[in-house]
């Protein structure tokens, strides 16, 4: 088993997924588009050199229904269930959703590193859809919510 730092996961990831010319910043973060429409961002920690997170902007936090969005999101965390065991936070600015997740490097294995982003993508998918929904925006204190993945995880 290797040992990699996130910066030396990263690259021996876009090898092991065939894509070669993935530009990368001076930090060693590089981003990853799929399916035209969810970004992925791979980021080294700027503290600790074996620990890698990867985040995907899923949507925005609308000036209204702001409570009812946030227990959305709350439900869709307890216990990684509806997010792939990834997290939805908000950025430093609080306009911005994300879903991200990290790993600790030093003893990554490609192939579990590749099945966290494909699961990652899967799961910042089905949150745009949600978030984009009107539904999504909407006060939910009628209406049950399924945290089923059941589709999602057969990756």
């Amino acid at each position: 088993m290797a040992t990699f730092s996130a910066r030396d996961a990263i690259a021996h990831l876009l090898t092991h997924l065939g894509l070669t010319n993935v530009p990368t910043e001076p930090d060693g973060s590089c981003g990853l588009l799929f399916d035209q429409d969810t970004h992925v961002t791979l980021e080294p920690d700027i503290e600790r050199t074996d620990l890698l997170h990867l985040h995907a902007l899923v949507g925005s936090v609308p000036a209204e229904n702001r409570k009812a969005l946030f227990v959305h999101l709350l439900r869709g965390n307890y216990l990684g269930r509806a997010t792939g065991g990834a997290v939805l936070s908000l950025d430093a600015t609080e306009t911005s959703i994300l879903l991200h997740t990290s790993l600790v490097t030093e003893h990554a294995n490609l192939e579990s590193l590749s099945e966290l982003l494909a699961t990652l993508v899967q799961s910042a998918k089905l949150w745009q859809q949600r978030l984009a929904a009107t539904e999504a925006n909407k006060p939910r204190s009628d209406t049950p919510i399924d945290l089923s993945l059941s589709s999602m995880l057969r990756v």
